[in-house]
């Protein structure tokens, strides 16, 4: 029976369905969470914490003297009754940190999982990529959550293990569309509505687009304009009869808004990986994706579920979505392969591989 104690920082929707399929994939093992009881997240409800008959919460108290970000001797404690097999940290933290340092003090396997590698090293300051380089020396393999983050910032070849952050794509299926056929094309995006998500870049490729067809189209924007930054700029450029901003969504509501879309867009100046695309592939959409982004290498075959884009090159990522604009039967084509792509990568599938990949690697039973 294999217990794996997995403690993080703060829990999150994105690592939900992995950590349920790693719950069933362990059968008769226990899979133990650890998270501070204090979490700083914007996200404590049901969406993100994870159930199961083998699946137990831990709530860690902080540690009186050094703060919020520090554990307690709670942790040291909760994981001596656990006695894991495995500990697993998501991302170097002060909180995670401390269970490192007990899967080190007691000579089991400690396994972290990471967003970060030396692909993706030049996304952060000189300061996380030297706290990364530090402890990566101290573990034993490597769950990467992004393509880049196989190759350890330490250059040591640890065991590694591919886990991109993904949904299980037997909850997002694809919608049957009863759209009209003459319908506007609406190229779908989700996120912040920020420069760095390249909403900017976005616009203006679609502008050169109206110069480029006749077809109709819309963009919807899903995600916060706190600012009103992205409706002023729709403004400047003309856009407002073909743009829809449509908030913050979640869940179900989200679900429906990209699935009753036609192409999924990720025009990101800097994304590790951008998990919603992978729910943009199980739902069935063409994919238009930076190259910016973690997620394309994982999910866009170039041609064939989408299209890896420059999204600083406006006129090159306009030309992209026209051929999606006025090629229906290529969208339909693209759409069966993107959602191909995320069933392979689905979080279910990935659970199945870390426990092979524990089991082997570190002779876990």
């Amino acid at each position: 029976m294999m217990r794996v104690a997995i403690v993080i920082r703060a829990r999150a929707p994105y690592l939900r369905d992995l950590q349920e399929a790693l719950a069933n994939e362990l059968l008769t093992g226990e899979l133990h969470l650890l998270w501070p009881a204090n979490e700083d997240s914007d996200f404590k409800d049901d969406s993100a914490t994870p159930t199961g008959k083998n699946v137990t919460i831990h709530a860690i108290q902080s540690c009186p003297v050094l703060g919020p970000r520090f554990p307690s001797s709670d942790l040291w404690s909760t994981l001596n009754t656990i006695q894991p097999d495995i500990v697993w940290i998501h991302e170097f933290s002060p909180f995670t940190l401390g269970g490192l340092l007990y899967a080190k003090r007691q000579a089991i396997p400690v396994v972290e999982s990471t967003e970060v590698g030396r692909g993706n090293a030049h996304f952060f300051s000189f300061t996380v990529r030297a706290w990364h380089f530090l402890w990566s020396h101290l573990i034993d393999g490597v769950i990467a959550n992004a393509p880049a983050a196989r190759q350890s910032l330490c250059g040591e070849n640890h065991a590694v293990v591919d886990a991109f952050h993904a949904v299980d794509s037997r909850r997002f299926a694809p919608v049957l569309s009863d759209r009209d056929h003459d319908a506007p094309v609406t190229f779908v995006v989700v996120g912040k509505l920020i420069p760095r998500k390249g909403t900017d870049l976005l616009l203006e490729a679609a502008a050169h687009l109206r110069s480029m067809t006749d077809t109709p189209f819309r963009l919807r924007f899903i995600g916060g304009d706190p600012d009103g930054w992205a409706a002023s700029l729709t403004a400047k450029l003309g856009l407002e009869d073909c743009v829809e901003f449509k908030g913050f969504l979640e869940d179900e509501s989200l679900r429906t808004a990209i699935s009753t879309a036609d192409v999924f867009v990720l025009p990101t100046r800097q994304d590790t990986d951008a998990a919603v695309v992978h729910e943009a592939a199980c739902l069935g959409l063409p994919l238009l994706v930076s190259i910016h982004a973690g997620a394309c290498e994982a999910l866009v075959q170039e041609g064939v579920a989408g299209h890896a884009i420059d999204p600083a090159d406006t006129t090159s990522f306009a030309k992209r979505m026209r051929t999606l604009c006025d090629d229906r039967t290529l969208r339909q084509r693209m759409g069966a392969a993107s959602r191909n792509a995320g069933e392979r990568l689905s979080a279910h599938r990935t659970a199945t591989a870390i426990v092979d990949w524990m089991r082997n690697q570190f002779a876990l039973r």
